[in-house]
């Protein structure tokens, strides 16, 4: 998990990376870090743009 995190922190507003997002809060969940998924899902609020979700999938 520190391994994606890193890699992520480097590209947290890059599109190609959106996906990661998703499996960092499960992660993040599985291990019982709620509040940490929390801050990690309020931050992808905060960056993407409404069409964002759509692109990133079909790149």
């Amino acid at each position: 998990m520190l391994s994606i995190y890193a890699k992520f922190l480097r590209e947290t507003d890059n599109k190609q990376f959106f996906h990661v997002y998703r499996t960092l809060v499960h992660l993040y969940i599985e291990v019982g870090r709620e509040k940490d998924a929390e801050h990690l899902i309020n931050r992808f609020k905060s960056i993407i743009k409404p069409n964002d979700a759509w692109d990133s999938e079909s790149a």
